[in-house]
């Protein structure tokens, strides 16, 4: 089932008047590449494994965190993670996860062999409905042939976009603004 309804995509002045069908093809073909890339839709609590390429104190999530549930990490080569850290061993700050030098467990930076986080994101689902909204205003815009085609439905455009090239860089860029931003790490 669709987040971005139809009948709220078709508000959008760039939209209207867009056959439904049509539409929720293209909406469920943006919002399953976005839950491909950042994680499904909705506030419960997902569990994100990472391995980490060096020994940095802090790591990335793909969501922000509203809470964490719990952060376990492997010690060595092991099926599970065998070791659990309390909140005195990592902080959180927006995206980042850094492993603390003081709790319980203290250390200088994450395992290489593997984190497990348990957490609960913050709902981001309003700005996953822009960017699902401002993809489609970018694929409804443009056509290299001056036709839009969707399955069995056609309509004329009007080539607003470019080149084809350009609209997947913009399609890219509107999806990146998903993503985690790019920090300085000290």
């Amino acid at each position: 089932m669709s987040v971005l309804l139809v009948a709220d995509a078709q508000r959008v002045p760039e939209l209207a008047g867009l056959d439904a069908d049509a539409l929720q093809l293209a909406i469920d073909d943006v919002e399953a590449e976005i839950v491909d890339r950042f994680g499904a839709y909705g506030a419960g609590a997902i569990t994100e494994t990472i391995q980490p390429t060096s020994s940095s104190s802090t790591i990335v999530l793909r969501r922000k965190p509203a809470s964490i549930t719990s952060v376990k990490e492997w010690t060595s080569i092991v099926a599970l993670p065998d070791r659990t850290l309390v909140e005195a061993d990592y902080q959180a700050r927006g995206f980042l996860l850094e492993r603390l030098r003081s709790g319980d467990n203290p250390a200088s930076g994450w395992s290489l062999y593997g984190i497990e986080v348990v957490y609960v994101p913050v709902d981001d689902t309003a700005r996953r409905k822009m960017a699902t909204i401002d993809v489609l205003k970018l694929e409804f815009g443009f056509s290299g042939s001056g036709t839009l085609r969707i399955g069995d439905y056609s309509r004329s455009v009007a080539s607003a976009a470019g080149n084809a090239d350009q609209v997947t860089r913009d399609r890219t860029r509107i999806l990146s603004r998903l993503r985690p931003k790019r920090m300085v790490l000290r």
